[in-house]
Parts: C-alpha cells; sequence; structure tokens
C-alpha cells in the first residue's frame, strides 16, 4: 500500500508487519514496538476478529526482527484481548517484555479481569505476575512499571496503584482508591461516590521517570476520568479535574501534550495537539488537530488520527509548530472496526524516528500491524 504525501515528493510505502492473513495489533497509542535497542518489533495476533458484539479474542505475542525476518510465536497469552490498546505489550528492557488482559466492558456489563504479566522475549518464560484484578500502566521507565488494579479479587491486596520495579522484583502500592476521598468531597465528584466502584486508569511515567499521571474514573451515571500528576514519590499532587488534554502525553520530564477538546486554559478547544505545564497553563502549540497522539523522541514530530467517528479515517503526520500536516500517512472507509469494535490506530514513532508505527484497518473486519518509513520528511 502507498501512502498520500501532500509536501513531499517521495512517495511513501506503508509496510505490513504481520503474516497476511493474521488479525494484529500493536499496543496502546506511542507505545514504540521496538524492543530499545530497536532490533525487534513485537506485536498481538488475534484468533478473531474481537468485534462490537464479542469484544474480546484470545491472543498470541509474535516478535519479529526489525527488517521484517524471523517472525516467531513468543506465547499464547492467558487473557482475552479486545482491539483498544492489544494486551497494552511494551518491552521493559531489551530481554523482558510486559503484557496484560483486556480492561474493556462487555456487551453484559462485565469486565474482563486480566493481570499483569512480565515474560523472557526469548523463552517467554514468566519472570514476574501474575498480578490479578487489572491492567498494565501506558508506559514503562528504567525497569519499573505502574499496575492498574480495578477489582477487588487481586492478589495484591486491594484496588489502586501499584508499582513494579523488575530489577528488584519488589512491588509497592502508590495510591489505593480511597486516597482520593478527600477529592471527591472537596470537588463533588459526580458518578459513583464509593471508592470501591472507582478505577485507576492510564497511569503514565514522565520521559524521565520524576513525575507520574494517572486518572481515577468513578464509573456511574455522570461518570468521569479525574486527571491527577505528581512527582513519582507521590509528594506534589495537583489536580487537573475532567478537562484535561485528550489522549495525553509527557512532552519532558514535567510538561504534557495532548489533543485540545477540554482543557480550561483560554485556548480554543479546536482539538489542535497543545503543551500545558502541570497547573494547566498554555505553553505553546504543537501541530494541527488530532485524536489518538505520538511524538518523535526529539519532539520535533507528531502524528495523530481523525476524530471519532470520522469517516474518512486518516493518519496525519506533522511538524512541529506547523498546523498542516506534512504528509497523510493513510487514508480508509471502514468507520465500524475502528470506531464501533474500537480497532484504533494508535500511531507510535520508532525509537530513531524514522518509522510510524500503528493498525490500519484493510476492511471492516481485517485490522492489521503496520508501518511506513518516514525517514525522508523527517530529515528535511
Amino acid at each position: 500500500m502507498h501512502a498520500k504525501s501532500e509536501n513531499t515528493a517521495p512517495l511513501l510505502v506503508e509496510k505490513r508487519v504481520c503474516s497476511e492473513n493474521q488479525y494484529s495489533s500493536f499496543g496502546i497509542y506511542n507505545q514504540c514496538p521496538e524492543s530499545p535497542d530497536g532490533s525487534r518489533i513485537i506485536y498481538t495476533v488475534y484468533d478473531y476478529y474481537p468485534d462490537e458484539v464479542k469484544m474480546v479474542s484470545p491472543v498470541s505475542l509474535w516478535i519479529c526482527d526489525s527488517n521484517l525476518n524471523n517472525h516467531r510465536l513468543i506465547k499464547k497469552l492467558e487473557y482475552e484481548t479486545c482491539n483498544h490498546n492489544g494486551a497494552f505489550q511494551q518491552w521493559v528492557d531489551n530481554n523482558s517484555i510486559a503484557y496484560s488482559g483486556t480492561h474493556i466492558k462487555k456487551v453484559n456489563n462485565k469486565y474482563f479481569k486480566g493481570g499483569i504479566i512480565v515474560i523472557n522475549a526469548d523463552t517467554g518464560k514468566i519472570e514476574y505476575g501474575p498480578y490479578t484484578g487489572g491492567f498494565l500502566s501506558d508506559n514503562s521507565y528504567d525497569g519499573k512499571l505502574m499496575m492498574n488494579i480495578q477489582f477487588e479479587d487481586t492478589n495484591l491486596g486491594t484496588k489502586g496503584l501499584y508499582e513494579l520495579d523488575t530489577k528488584s522484583g519488589i512491588v509497592k502500592c502508590l495510591f489505593r482508591n480511597s486516597d482520593f476521598i478527600k477529592f471527591r468531597d472537596k470537588h463533588n465528584w459526580s458518578g459513583n461516590k464509593e471508592p470501591k466502584l472507582w478505577s485507576i486508569t492510564h497511569s503514565m511515567y514522565s520521559t524521565d521517570g520524576s513525575h507520574i499521571a494517572f486518572s481515577v474514573h468513578t464509573h456511574g451515571q455522570g461518570g468521569h476520568q479525574q486527571f491527577f500528576t505528581c512527582k513519582a514519590d507521590k509528594t506534589d499532587i495537583v489536580y487537573w479535574g475532567t478537562d484535561f488534554p485528550g489522549h495525553f502525553l509527557w512532552y519532558d520530564e514535567n510538561t504534557l501534550w495532548g489533543s485540545d477538546y477540554n482543557v480550561d486554559d483560554g485556548q480554543t478547544n479546536d482539538r489542535f495537539f497543545k503543551r500545558w505545564n502541570r497547573h494547566r497553563n498554555y505553553i505553546e502549540t504543537l501541530s494541527g488537530p488530532g485524536c489518538h497522539t505520538a511524538a518523535s523522541a526529539d519532539r520535533q514530530w507528531f502524528a495523530g488520527d481523525t476524530s471519532y467517528n470520522s469517516d474518512p479515517i486518516k493518519l496525519f503526520l506533522y511538524k512541529k509548530g506547523m498546523a498542516t500536516p506534512s504528509a497523510v500517512i493513510f487514508e480508509h472507509k471502514f468507520p465500524d472496526i475502528t470506531w464501533k469494535a474500537r480497532g484504533h490506530v494508535n500511531p507510535s514513532f520508532s525509537r530513531d524516528g524514522k518509522r510510524l508505527y500503528y493498525n490500519r484497518a484493510i476492511s471492516e473486519t481485517m485490522k492489521q500491524a503496520y508501518y511506513c518509513d518516514i525517514s525522508e520528511i523527517v530529515r528535511n
């Protein structure tokens, strides 16, 4: 497949990472599927299409070399997984991979209760876990990963946010759901009032691991995600409330960026990618509009797709400071698999910034892991 390029002469070429007949997926947005040294790629393969009715499918973890040779099955995973964020699979280091089950609710209003596991990337042997009752953080840092424990029947004690240090094997509780009662009372949270009915989600380390961000979702009628940041030692908690960037990411050690559709900062809510400090003060506009977010390591390039329920679906590549995309990586008209079944694009950049990885629907029943070589654009 060939991607459209608006401002460059070279024709960009998309490459499928999996086999032709495999329904596959990368992980959550901005989670690079490459090992830290860039030599290998991880992706999940589904047994069947998990549509909006089935919601989940058994999956297996696969690895290939970065040149797309030597594809091999590493492990059939313990937990069923939905379209949304794959198995949250992510490299802990060059030798270990973490993953978890799905957190998506099925149509009968029940959650699939997964767990968090760390395995050897060559043998599939379990190194840590399973830690039951939750799913992985959106990223890891220096061998540490967070675990969003959402169910009472967990082997970690109670619902909350936990951290595993894979270098020492130590697990510690960062926050329990009940730690946020004071915020509920002060700010009159909507949705469920009882902490046991809340869940912590989208936990994420800053680029140097000095800070973390996460949301406390109250669920229920009128429920919202309540957004927090703090230092990694749990001090200096900053509460944003419900108006935080869409698909937020850390820009650096202590500022954030994302899609501005709901931030009360005096700026137009135009879905442009923007940057804020931890106190919700606007810093700069990074690019034109997008939904799911990804940034190159040097923060000079940004990628994002069209908004929810759009048709066609497009993936844009932006140079920092430009409202017009440098390229449209793809365009397709398969909204049901993308939005109803939550087969989101979830872009991410390669370690060296020369590739853009993403999930691409090629029909209304097939989604696959792809990348596009963007080296000729980003070098300009």
